[in-house]
């Protein structure tokens, strides 16, 4: 039996789905208390506590060394019976009388240990208070340096962003405002869109489900679980509307602007990063993402300022920060394991700065620096493990780390895979762009050869991570889906941006130097046209969308409320395609009953409804021999089509072995 089946499997989840969301609301807490307290206070506290935390140690060894001792005492008919009682239907299978014998030797050693140790705080009563004083102190004093750290780190940000007061800041403020809006009306256009495969799946088969079931279930690595547990809160307060299941993936999006404004007004400069927040808010591939209920957005989303907090963190020693980075990259874990690619790609971008020594002057050298990078990305990895941990115990390690539909390719497979994806990747990036696609192309490299003159650095942070990607790529041998690279887009943006901007100073240079052009501001001209360029291309394309109905019902969920007023009792409808999450996402918006969907007992239906789609190489015989439904259980004689179109057919063959 798997160790999740069992009694201590499942307490194990129950105590980690409130472990997990408790410890950061202990921790704020914890800063905000400290936070309040005058600096004698902070000082006295810990001689008040210590008793308490002596106590408090007390009962948490107490209390389970008790209910160790009491329960593997008694009998194990007296237990089991108390176990059945509270059981909802009677039985324990995950607890029997093999396991109860094989268990209480050890369970009564542990039962003892526990008691000992409740009992050395009361034997060793100054001891005990003394370490417990230490103890208190230490929290208090690091609870303070993170305050502290806290403050800076919100005057760093505030001084690196456009002040309201200044008319160029204002100007700056209300233009990413604008932006940001405008992003938000590109996407929203498309919310309503058909399902398609992925995302239907990721309702269906996980955010539909019981909470539980999300932070326990990765049969399929299409739950990316904390944009999963997004979709959940979000349903169970709007419902399973289109826009509800997909609105964190949406918003994600829309942040996007103001997130990748806020990295290139760091890195580089006021004009790059208006250039780039453009560039995301109009990027045609970046706005349909916006609306696909998956969790590659808001993986990007925390990648950014992950990027972000970490560029404060190497100018300026800040725990803060670094708290932050690990907070957030743990997040990005939780939601897809290819978080591995900006992660580490930042991480060699930091590393790589610091042995060039282009770091803060407030480190006292590297390698400390170097040594904060290694306690962030160790604590990355313990945050991530918690966070996965009802997923390895729900699931077992296997499902996370041997999953087969994420092993890594064959070489040989691998590289011939590559170019069909790339050209996938290339397809997917260009389709909309009012322009070339080798502009970017040539703005990469660009903005990578010239880095020295655009950044005043050596230290190339687009090279580094590519670089990273491409020998990560080589070791695992995924396959290289274009969706993958989604979160990669907006910082490829970003960088194309500071290439065009360096190109632009350029150009006004040479301009000033005739006498009829000083006087006109060139380069925010040119920026101004650009913005309206791209602005107008995707607001062309987001209203042909529009005009074309694609925003409406599609071919499934018409399919579906024709279909709804011909079911009949005993009915089973059948589909092998790719639509068939589609198909039960509909259901369930239009609240059908599953039990049509649901496999009867024995294969034996009143009617068989089966979908044929025309686009696809299926037939009612080949749905039927992959449904494995035995012929004699249908009368194919009397088949008939009750609905039809040009994209599809659907069959209604009577049953012969109903229990009519």
């Amino acid at each position: 039996m798997a160790f999740n089946q069992t009694i201590w499997g499942n307490l194990s989840i129950t105590i980690l789905m409130w472990l997990i969301p408790l410890l950061p609301i202990l921790f704020i807490w914890l800063l905000i208390g400290v936070s309040r307290l005058s600096v004698q206070k902070r000082e006295s506290l810990p001689a008040a506590l210590s008793p308490v935390l002596r106590w408090f140690l007390v009962i948490i060894f107490f209390i389970p060394g008790f209910l160790s001792l009491l329960v593997f005492s008694l009998p194990y008919s007296i237990i089991s019976s108390l176990l059945a009682y509270f059981s909802p239907d009677g039985q324990i299978a995950s607890f029997n009388e093999t396991l109860f014998y094989t268990l209480k030797p050890w369970m009564l050693l542990s039962g003892g240990v526990l008691i000992i140790l409740a009992a050395l705080p009361v034997i060793l009563k100054n001891g005990v208070n003394r370490l417990c004083r230490q103890l208190l102190k230490w929290i208090i004093r690091l609870a303070s340096d993170l305050i502290l750290d806290w403050k800076n780190l919100v005057r760093d940000i505030r001084d690196n962003l456009p002040a309201w007061s200044d008319t160029k800041g204002r100007l700056e403020i209300i233009l990413v405002a604008l932006l940001t809006l405008c992003g938000l009306l590109l996407r929203v256009v498309y919310i309503n869109r058909p399902f398609l495969h992925d995302e239907a799946y990721t309702y269906v088969g996980f955010a539909s489900r019981t909470l539980r079931a999300v932070v326990t279930d990765y049969s399929l690595p299409n739950n990316h679980v904390f944009h999963t547990i997004l979709v959940f809160f979000s349903t169970q307060i709007f419902g399973p509307l289109p826009w509800a299941v997909r609105l964190p993936a949406f918003i994600s999006g829309v942040l996007l602007i103001p997130a990748i404004y806020l990295l290139a007004r760091r890195l580089y400069n006021p004009s790059t990063a208006i250039l780039a927040a453009a560039l995301t808010t109009c990027f045609p591939d970046l706005v349909t993402r916006s609306t696909g209920a998956r969790g590659y957005l808001v993986m990007t989303l925390l990648a950014l300022l992950v990027f972000w907090l970490s560029s404060f963190a190497r100018l300026k020693p800040n725990r803060m920060a670094w708290l932050l980075v690990i907070v957030l990259s743990s997040l990005g874990f939780y939601t897809l394991p290819i978080m591995l690619y900006p992660y580490g790609g930042m991480l060699a971008w930091l590393a790589i700065s610091a042995l060039l020594g282009e770091i803060g002057p407030g480190y006292r050298s590297r390698w400390v620096f170097l040594q904060d990078m290694i306690v962030v990305g160790l604590c990355t990895i313990l945050c991530t493990l918690l966070l996965y941990s009802t997923i390895l115990i729900g699931s077992g390690s296997g499902a996370f780390f041997g999953n087969g539909f994420i092993k890594p390719l064959s070489p040989e497979d691998f590289f011939t895979l590559l170019p069909l994806r790339i050209s996938d990747l290339s397809h997917d990036w260009q389709t909309g762009l009012p322009f070339d696609f080798w502009i970017i192309l040539l703005s990469l490299v660009l903005s990578v050869v010239l880095n020295k003159k655009i950044t005043g650095q050596w230290t190339p942070w687009l090279g580094l991570l590519l670089l990273w990607i491409f020998a990560d790529l080589l070791i695992q041998r995924p396959d290289p889906n274009s969706r993958l690279w989604s979160f990669l887009l907006p910082l490829l943006l970003m960088a194309v941006a500071s290439a065009w901007n360096w190109l632009f100073d350029l150009i006004t240079k040479l301009a000033v130097k005739k006498p009829s052009l000083r006087r006109i501001p060139l380069k925010q001209a040119i920026i101004g046209v650009v913005i309206l360029l791209c602005f107008c291309g995707s607001a062309c394309r987001s209203w042909t969308f529009v005009q074309s109905g694609e925003g409406g019902p599609g071919l499934v969920e018409n399919m579906v409320m024709g279909l709804a007023p011909n079911l009949q009792r005993g009915d089973w409808v059948i589909s092998v395609s790719a639509n068939e999450p589609p198909l039960w996402y509909y259901f369930k918006l239009h609240q059908i009953p599953w039990s049509y969907l649901d496999e009867p007992a024995g294969k034996a239906a009143r009617r068989y409804l089966i979908i044929v789609y025309t686009g696809e190489s299926e037939t009612v015989d080949s749905i039927l021999d992959k449904r494995k439904i035995p012929p004699q259980n249908l009368d194919l004689t009397q088949t008939n089509i009750i609905q039809k179109n040009e994209h599809l057919k659907i069959y209604a063959i009577p049953g012969t072995s109903y229990p009519f």
